[in-house]
C-alpha cells in the first residue's frame, strides 16, 4: 500500500528562466565558480584542545576572478578605514 504525503503546504511557482541573472561586476560575465575562503578559530576562541577552521563557500567571476561586493560576505567587516598619516618631521631628538 503507498503512503500518501500529508499535505504540505507549497510554496508559489517559480519559472527560473525568468528571474534576473546576476553579473560581474567588473567584466559583465555571467558566469560563477565556487570558492572557499577559510576562516582560523583560535583553541582559545573555541575551548577546543587545538585550531579549527571555518570554510566559508562564495562565488568569483569565472572568467576574471572578481569577487562581486554583493556576494562576500565579508564586505563590511573587512573594510578597515585608511590610516591617518603621520606627517614626518626633520627633527632629531
Amino acid at each position: 500500500m503507498k503512503q500518501q504525503m500529508p499535505n504540505v503546504p507549497q510554496g508559489p511557482q517559480i519559472d527560473i528562466r525568468t528571474l534576473p541573472n546576476v553579473e560581474c561586476e567588473e567584466c559583465k560575465s555571467l558566469n560563477f565558480r565556487s570558492i572557499v575562503r577559510l576562516k582560523r578559530v583560535s583553541p582559545l576562541l573555541s575551548g577546543k584542545q587545538k585550531e579549527e577552521f571555518v570554510p566559508i563557500e562564495m562565488f568569483v567571476c569565472d572568467k576574471c576572478g572578481h569577487l562581486n561586493k554583493k556576494l562576500n560576505p565579508f564586505a563590511n567587516i573587512e573594510e578597515k578605514p585608511a590610516e591617518p598619516e603621520v606627517p614626518k618631521s626633520n627633527l632629531i631628538l
